[in-house]
């Protein structure tokens, strides 16, 4: 029997950088091709605190107020705590592969060129 994966919605509390820069426009196809940056640090490697911390447990939608700090201190501190940490999926492909191409339209509104 298999169990299938729990997910967990993240916050984005911290900045997360994306950093790179865009190719000159592929004037046949109207694109610009994204290009990671140099120092191979494209996406800052920023953890973001998993609420819940191991366990899950949704203190956030506990009413009492002093329940809930202590809720947060025990489940999402030191003891039982869980960061996550975006990454990209694929390093820079190499030049026979296509590039990367982002438009207006695939980015979130929370996310500025």
């Amino acid at each position: 029997m298999t169990r299938e994966p729990k997910k967990t919605k993240v916050p984005i509390e911290k900045t997360i950088t994306l950093q790179g820069g865009f190719e000159e426009e592929v004037a046949a196809e109207f694109r610009m091709p994204f290009v990671e940056a140099e120092d191979g640090n494209t996406l800052s490697k920023t953890p973001q605190k998993v609420p819940g911390g191991l366990l899950g447990i949704k203190c956030a939608e506990i009413k009492n107020e002093s329940l809930r700090k202590a809720c947060e201190a025990l489940f999402e501190g030191k003891l039982a705590g869980v960061n996550a940490t975006t990454e990209l999926a694929l390093p820079t492909p190499p030049e026979s592969l296509s590039s990367i191409f982002l438009s207006e339209a695939s980015l979130d509104s929370t996310f500025a060129l």
